[in-house]
């Protein structure tokens, strides 16, 4: 794949930097020893002499492969090339890497992304020799949350660390910052998501019943994207607006037979997978308006035909066979309600039982030993 066909125009980029290097230049003082448009900026150290090795400084990005690590949920990998990027951007120019200067920035907090990137960036420090500075002495979170809101996003994704160390604070109240003795007291309001199914998972490896008693007090169900069918046009047009502002992708639309079909796609991974396929059809790139026939191609390797009756597409596939998958994905499901007991299935479903038994055989569904009540 080519630089312009995943979006990244780099003539327009050279153009762009082109027309700003006068305002650039206008900065520099005696010390800058480099020009605009070098892997690494050289300047002098003030008073040290003639003679003296210069300094260099390097930032970089990491591109739109940015874009595969947060839908991957792979920020440790990423995090960790901005380091190298750096690195290499400084050994081109003769020197050696002494130190990464850290900043970290987020719309919204989730916990565990952030301690990904840290791991990440650490790491490759830790393997090029490089010390890894930062922090300019702000407040950490819980202190910034004060009077506020503390929002974390998938609370069992954060570290079991970070999960202890959160019940410790909201069990009794306050916190220490590091290097300090005195408590401080939390008061914030503590806003934490989960998966569904949370309340089964409670007491397991990813959340103790404790914590899980301090941050469901008020529990609220976010409806899925499948409940509200007539938002899918909005939505579609919304972040057809941030994909192409935000990260120069070729502007599209979905043609109304495109939009009618999405309407009635059950969306299992809801909004997040609305954008990524979204993104996807964007970076690919075509008419400016996105056919019905571009969508089903896209949705014709999604969800599994094992997912739950709720989360398949049926309306992908030819009738005779939404009609098996439907009746095996249903029966499946009463089955299991049942506790396997094939009587109170057919009681349940309407059915007489030899029929019953025809139909589960023909569907391929197995039925285990003794399940006759």
């Amino acid at each position: 794949m080519r630089y312009d066909e995943a979006g990244v125009d780099i003539e327009r980029a050279d153009r762009t930097l082109g027309s700003l290097k006068d305002t650039i230049r206008s900065t520099f003082t005696p010390f800058v020893k480099s020009d605009v448009g070098h892997f690494a900026g050289l300047i002098e150290v003030p008073g040290a002499g003639p003679g003296t090795p210069l300094l260099a400084a390097s930032t970089d990005g990491v591109g739109t492969k940015l874009l595969i690590a947060r839908d991957t949920r792979r920020e440790r990998e990423v995090a960790g090339d901005l380091v190298r990027h750096c690195v290499n951007d400084i050994l081109v120019m003769g020197a050696f890497p002494l130190f990464f200067l850290d900043y970290f920035a987020t719309g919204a907090l989730e916990p565990r992304m952030l301690a990904a990137c840290v791991e990440g960036i650490a790491e490759a420090c830790r393997a090029n020799g490089v010390a890894l500075l930062g922090a300019d002495g702000q407040p950490g979170l819980l202190q910034q949350a004060a009077g506020g809101t503390l929002y974390l996003g998938d609370i069992e994704q954060l570290p079991e660390a970070a999960r202890r160390l959160l019940a410790g604070v909201l069990e009794s109240g306050s916190f220490t910052r590091a290097g300090s003795e005195a408590p401080v007291k939390f008061e914030a309001r503590v806003i934490a998501t989960a998966l569904p199914g949370i309340e089964a998972r409670a007491g397991g490896p990813t959340l103790s019943r404790d914590l899980y008693a301090q941050v469901s007090v008020l529990p609220l169900r976010v409806p899925p994207l499948r409940e509200y069918p007539e938002d899918v046009p909005d939505l579609l047009r919304q972040c057809t607006d941030q994909l192409t502002e935000g990260e120069q992708l070729q502007f599209r639309r979905c043609s109304v037979a495109a939009q009618n079909r999405l309407r009635n796609y059950p969306w299992p991974d809801n909004l997040r997978e609305l954008r990524t396929l979204l993104r996807r059809l964007l970076l690919r790139g075509g008419p400016e308006e996105i056919s019905l026939e571009e969508v089903e191609r896209e949705l014709a390797a999604q969800a599994p035909i094992d997912a739950p009756l709720v989360k398949q597409d049926l309306l992908a596939l030819p009738m005779r066979e939404a009609r098996e998958h439907f009746e095996r994905a249903y029966l499946q499901q009463q089955l299991q309600l049942c506790g396997g007991k094939v009587g109170q299935l057919a009681k349940r479903v309407g059915m007489e039982r030899t029929h019953l038994y025809r139909k589960l055989r023909a569907l391929g569904i197995e039925i285990s030993h003794g399940a006759e009540d």
